[in-house]
């Protein structure tokens, strides 16, 4: 068993932190499982609520993503919020540099592709260019 998550701020330039030296599993974190045979694995906690947004907050560089959500949450549903400023588009991060342009899925035999849509239990890559981080909003379920 290998368990493993990606710490952008970890220095020189990130790191991964393996199992057992990680925090507690996070809503909107993603982790690395590599197993040598076919396992399952069942995972309890509480999701957060579904009538708020949800912020995730992404550091610096490069980050491992997970949806807090138990339902798809499409790309463009999603927000950013830069220090105390009005929460924006995802679109609009992109253009405006904050973050670079899609989340990053790996597909095992075909390798990294851009994903429009972020779904539960799975893990995805997002760039963030903003020195200070950013916090990433997921809506309200349903809206």
């Amino acid at each position: 068993l290998l368990l493993a998550r990606w710490d952008p701020s970890a220095p020189p330039t990130g790191a991964y932190h393996i199992w057992p030296a990680l925090e507690a599993f996070t809503p909107g974190h993603a982790y690395w499982l590599k197993l040598t045979s076919n396992l399952t694995v069942t995972v309890q906690g509480v999701l957060p609520p579904t009538a708020e947004t949800y912020p995730v907050p992404v550091p610096l560089g490069w980050n491992m993503v997970g949806s807090p959500r138990a339902t798809s949450v499409p790309v463009a549903s999603l927000q950013v919020q830069v220090g105390n400023a009005a929460p924006i588009a995802f679109a609009d991060a992109v253009n405006q540099g904050l973050v670079q342009k899609g989340f990053y899925q790996y597909v095992p035999g075909t390798g990294y592709q851009i994903t429009d849509t972020l779904t539960p239990f799975d893990g995805f890559w997002l760039r963030c260019l903003v020195p200070g981080g950013i916090q990433l909003i997921f809506p309200v379920v349903g809206s």
